[in-house]
């Protein structure tokens, strides 16, 4: 609906200006407050559960420090994606 749509982009400029989390400048509760809002207009009943989370995925934001401390290197971060297989487990999941 027109109401997720623009949470969405809200939220994809907002982590953008933020460089997927690597850039936040003290505006990372409200980049949390915005993945909430989002999150709560999801229409899915089961999101993990949906065969629309299938497929190739684009880190657009993230607040985990084991994915932020890649912005540590000198070398220039690039695309990061993780591929979601319907009945694969945690450990097999690729990133």
């Amino acid at each position: 609906d027109g109401k997720s749509a623009a949470l969405v982009a809200d939220l994809r400029l907002s982590a953008a200006r933020a460089e997927r989390g690597f850039r936040v400048d003290g505006a990372l509760e409200e980049l949390r407050q915005k993945v909430e809002a989002v999150e709560a207009a999801n229409p899915e009943p089961e999101p993990v559960d949906s065969p629309l989370l299938l497929g190739e995925w684009d880190l657009e934001f993230t607040d985990a420090f084991d994915v932020l401390s890649l912005g540590l290197s000198p070398l220039e971060v690039g695309r990061i994606s993780q591929n979601v297989r319907a009945g694969a487990s945690a450990g097999e999941l690729q990133a």
